[in-house]
């Protein structure tokens, strides 16, 4: 995953955020994404803790580790 401030890339999924917002100790975010050539409209949670993203939609969270 590349995360950029106004979206990011992953295998087959393209997302741009749409709205970004406080939430507590984390982000609410709306964006607009095209998953397989599919275009989707998903809420997320990011939150980050050390050097790990968690990354929660609609099917649970999803935890990344920062590469060096």
């Amino acid at each position: 995953m590349v995360l950029r401030r106004d979206g990011y890339d992953q295998h087959e999924a393209h997302c741009k955020f749409t709205r970004v917002a406080p939430k507590g100790g984390a982000w609410s975010v709306k964006a607009r994404c095209v998953v397989e050539g599919n275009n989707v409209n998903t809420n997320l949670t990011l939150a980050v803790a050390g050097d790990r993203l968690t990354v929660r939609d609609e099917r649970g969270p999803s935890t990344y580790r920062r590469c060096p």
